[in-house]
This record gives structure tokens, sequence and C-alpha cells, in this order.
């Protein structure tokens, strides 16, 4: 009995753990999303600029049809506000490491088979081609499926960083009370990739 109440006690501070900053999502209407994505992406956009980080112009974070003028499909708003609150906390943690830009996010577009209503006119070619700018980069592992113990959202993430804010970044990620695992990394020295390694160069 006494081994079974420390089983007990240790499985309960587990879930504790793990649940102390998890991430839900929320009802709202379809039309509400929209704004609730706009005031995220402004957020970010600030905190980019006051660690000196770079968030390109138009950025979508991963959420390009909405931005556009789609509504999404009242079934599919919970979930888009929890995948819209997981990509802001990895963010955060991005712009905590003072990266120098955030390249590309991704998430998993299970929505992309849902009929959404278009609420504005249909966007221009230049609008098009920034949507297709920013597909989500590929990762090889399979998804985990969410089941009745716990729910999973797969991001994918693209970051040019000096070496120091890499691993800033990575510790973060660790040490962050939203519970995150790293399944993928791929790591290029761009400056190798691109001939300049050992060049000389101005100062940046």
């Amino acid at each position: 009995q006494e081994n079974l109440d420390q089983v007990q006690a240790m499985a309960l501070d587990l879930q504790a753990s793990l649940t102390q900053a998890q991430i839900n999502g929320e009802s709202m209407e379809p039309a509400e999303f929209a704004p609730l994505l706009e005031r995220t992406t402004r957020k970010l956009q600030k905190r980019a600029a006051e660690v000196g980080s770079t968030i390109p112009e138009g950025f979508a974070f991963g959420f390009e049809r909405y931005t556009l003028g789609e509504l999404p499909s009242p079934t599919d708003v919970p979930r888009l506000v929890a995948q819209l609150r997981s990509v802001e906390a990895l963010c955060e943690i991005l712009l905590k490491a003072k990266v120098v830009m955030i390249e590309q996010v991704g998430r998993e577009m299970f929505d992309a088979g849902g009929e959404g209503v278009k609420s504005a006119p249909a966007p221009s070619s230049r609008s098009r081609a920034r949507a297709a700018e920013v597909a989500a980069p590929t990762v090889q592992v399979p998804l985990v499926a969410s089941n009745e113990l716990f729910g999973v959202e797969r991001l994918s993430v693209s970051f040019l960083a000096r070496e120091g804010s890499v691993w800033d970044a990575l510790n973060g990620i660790a040490r962050s009370p939203v519970f995150m695992a790293v399944v993928d990394l791929q790591m290029e020295n761009t400056l190798a990739a691109s001939g300049q390694l050992g060049k000389k160069a101005p100062p940046a």
C-alpha cells in the first residue's frame, strides 16, 4: 500500500508538471479568429523589434489562408486557436534567444480539406506568391496521434541565428513550462554553404 501511494503521488506530480502551462483551444465565432491572429502577429512583430530579431513583413505564421480573408470552419476554430497559441509560445522562445530571423513556421494542416467561407475578395497574385513562400519545412518523423490521454500538435520552424542563439533556443524549449519535444533537427552553416566562410568581410 505504501508503494502504491508513492507511485500514485509520483504520477500526480508528473501530471501537474505536464499540465501547468498546457495550451487549450477556445470556442469563438469564425469571424473572431482573424482579429486574434492579427493581434498575435502584431505582438510577435513588436517583440522581434524589441530584441533586434526580424520577422518578414506579411509573415502569417502558418495561417496564410486566414490572413487572406478566408473564414475557418466553426468546428476547426478551437484547434486553430490552440495551434496559434502554440506557435506564439514557440516563437517567444526563439525571440528570447535573439535569433536573427524567423524564416518559416509550419503547422499540421488539419483544416486543409475544410470548406472555409471567403469573406474578402480573391487575393492578388502578389498575395498568393507571398503565401507560397512560407511553406512549412519538411519533417520526416511520423506524426504522433492524439488520444484520450494527451493531445499533440506538430510545429516546424526554420530560423537563422548565431550558434549561441541556437543553443539558447534549444535550451529554452527544454526549459519551457509548455511541454515540448524536439523530434527532428537540421542545422546548416550558411556561410560555409555560400562559400563565404573564412573570407574577409566588414563587421556586421
